[in-house]
């Protein structure tokens, strides 16, 4: 093996951490069902749980963080979030709508 963590010729994950990634996801689904009042769906599905009125939701690995406030305001009002959907759309209004007013601020 080279001084890195990679062979010349391999791409991608050792099976090691792989297995890491993986049961972080299944954490990571098991943690935003349970903020949700929502269950996890079992397997390899596209949306990895369900909310209490079917609302699908796909949770995406990301490390440290989840990318909540990458959605729409109309996210949060639109669909099932229970009282997490109010928090959400407060943080996402504490920031100012247009950049001018980011910046003024």
């Amino acid at each position: 093996m080279s001084g890195n963590q990679y062979d010349s010729g391999h791409r991608g994950s050792r099976s090691a951490h792989a297995s890491g990634y993986k049961t972080q996801g299944h954490a990571d689904e098991e943690e935003f069902a349970l903020l949700m009042g929502a269950n996890v769906i079992p397997g390899q599905q596209k949306a990895d749980v369900v909310g209490p009125n079917g609302t699908t939701y796909s949770c995406k690995g990301g490390g440290k963080h989840w990318q909540i406030l990458l959605y729409r305001e109309s996210n949060f009002r639109d669909k099932e979030w229970g009282g997490s959907g109010v928090l959400f759309m407060e943080c996402i209004n504490c920031f100012p709508s247009d950049i001018d007013g980011y910046f003024r601020d």
